[in-house]
């Protein structure tokens, strides 16, 4: 199916889950309707495009970005494709692409960019497809994960890299912030949370790809601004939160949100020289 010219690939192979998927659908289609690129949405792209970039300027037209789940804003396929990348942007939300493409044709970078409404458990491109991977806040509220992390190892190319984050376990989170991360996961429909040892295990059983660096953000300040920011609906001190939150990137006690950058080794002896590049 295609509407607006965008294609349609939603998969209907899980229907024991097909509630998460509706919730899902319907919260977002909400939360799209008005979408600017906020404070955190430039610092992940900052981040992301560091680590990245090594390879930016080696064949950039063999090299695609996929952002899985990329929302409204579709500022990581736009940023990619402002660097010369051609980049891909698939989401649950007709309405989130819908608004993603129009954004993308604002910052005249449309031919550029592709959008396709799709299941992440389902991405409906070739083996081996992708040079750069992101997939933020995606994989927690998927039924099926393991399935999830095995499609992204699919579409990858060789010495692909990949960016994925997560919430952090309730461990390391401070106690007294518990009940509203619970409350918030509760509404927004979270399965699960990570920490470091949870997406080892789950790489080795499902990809090649291994951990080079990981990253702790959404500190104590960053959350009380954030709060502060909602009971006075003001955005003045956002780019201040992010300053001091990237201060304390390899501190994980007090931490909400955990990234994992990640590389896809294709043999064993690539592999056994993960330790020379972390």
């Amino acid at each position: 199916m295609v509407i607006d010219d965008i294609p349609i690939l939603v998969a209907d192979t899980d229907k024991n889950n097909a509630w998460q998927y509706e919730h899902q659908r319907k919260y977002f289609d909400k939360a799209y309707r008005n979408v600017a690129m906020e404070a955190w949405q430039e610092t992940y792209n900052e981040r992301i495009f560091k680590l990245f970039n090594p390879n930016l300027n080696k064949r950039k037209r063999e090299r695609l970005f996929l952002d899985i789940g990329v929302g409204g804003s579709g500022y990581t396929v736009i940023e990619a494709a402002k660097r010369g990348l051609y980049s891909v942007g698939c989401d649950l939300s007709l309405v989130g692409i819908k608004k993603a493409r129009y954004l993308a044709q604002k910052n005249d970078v449309a031919r550029k960019t592709f959008w396709v409404v799709c299941n992440a458990e389902e991405l409906p491109f070739r083996n081996g497809t992708f040079t750069y991977i992101c997939a933020n806040a995606i994989l927690e509220h998927l039924p099926n994960e393991r399935k999830a992390l095995k499609e992204i190892d699919r579409i990858a190319g060789k010495k692909a890299d990949a960016f994925i984050t997560t919430p952090l376990m309730y461990r390391f989170v401070w106690p007294f912030l518990i009940p509203l991360n619970f409350i918030h996961d509760i509404r927004i429909g979270h399965l699960r949370r990570y920490d470091e040892k949870v997406f080892e295990r789950k790489l080795k059983k499902t990809s090649r790809f291994r951990i080079i660096k990981v990253y702790y953000t959404g500190h104590l300040v960053k959350t009380l601004i954030f709060i502060t920011s909602l009971v006075f609906r003001t955005h003045a001190f956002d780019r201040f939160a992010e300053k001091v939150d990237a201060l304390t990137l390899s501190r994980k006690f007090g931490a909400s949100n955990i990234s994992i950058y990640l590389r896809n080794y294709t043999s064993l002896k690539a592999l056994s020289k993960i330790k020379l590049l972390s």
